[in-house]
C-alpha cells in the first residue's frame, strides 16, 4: 500500500456553523445539534449509519469554548466529534476532520486480498488529526493478526502499519 487516502478519509463535510442556542436560554440547544451531527455523517458522501449522538447539556453559550459530543455508529462503534462555539450567539463549528476518520472497507479488503476475513471500525476517533486504524486480517489457515495502520493529518499512512498476532 502506498501512502496516501485511498484507503478511506478524514471526514471532510467542511465546517459549517449552526444557530443552536435555546429560546430564553443562554445554554445551547444540543438536541438541535445532535440531529445536526447525525444528518451530516448520514450522508451519502460519508456513509455512516448513526444510531445516537450525545453532546453534554446544558452547555453555556460562550465564544470560542468547545466540547465534544459522543457518536454511536450502527455496529458500536463510538467516536468523538468535536465542537467549537464561533461567538456568544450559538455558532458552532463541527470539526470532523481532526476528530473522525471513515475507512474505505472495500479498499483495504481489497488490498488484503489473501485474507478470508477482514475486520475494521466503521469509523476512527482523531485527536487533532492522528490516531489509528485497527483491524484484524484473518488468513485461509484460520491465522489473524492486528494491522495498526497510524493516521496523520486525517490519511492513513500504511507504510509505517504494524502487525502483530490477533
Amino acid at each position: 500500500m502506498g501512502r496516501g487516502g485511498r484507503f478511506g478519509m478524514a471526514v471532510a463535510g467542511a465546517a459549517f456553523a449552526a444557530v443552536v442556542m435555546g429560546a430564553c436560554s443562554n445554554s445551547l440547544d444540543v438536541a438541535k445539534g445532535e440531529a445536526e451531527i447525525k444528518k451530516d455523517l448520514q450522508d451519502p458522501s460519508i456513509g455512516l449509519t448513526v444510531e445516537s449522538v450525545t453532546c453534554p447539556k446544558d452547555v453555556p453559550v460562550k465564544a470560542n469554548t468547545t466540547f465534544v459530543c459522543k457518536v454511536t455508529i450502527k455496529g458500536g462503534d463510538n467516536v468523538d466529534v468535536k465542537v467549537t462555539q464561533k461567538d456568544d450567539q450559538g455558532n458552532v463549528t463541527l470539526d470532523y476532520k481532526n476528530s473522525l476518520f471513515v475507512p474505505d472497507l472495500a479498499n483495504i479488503r481489497s488490498a488484503l486480498s489473501n485474507a478470508t476475513d477482514v475486520s475494521c471500525p466503521t469509523a476512527v476517533s482523531l485527536n487533532e488529526g492522528k490516531g489509528a486504524l485497527l483491524c484484524t486480517a484473518t488468513g485461509p489457515d484460520g491465522t489473524s493478526v492486528k494491522i495498526n495502520v497510524p493516521i496523520v493529518d486525517g490519511k492513513l499512512v500504511p507504510d509505517e502499519a504494524a502487525t502483530s498476532p490477533a
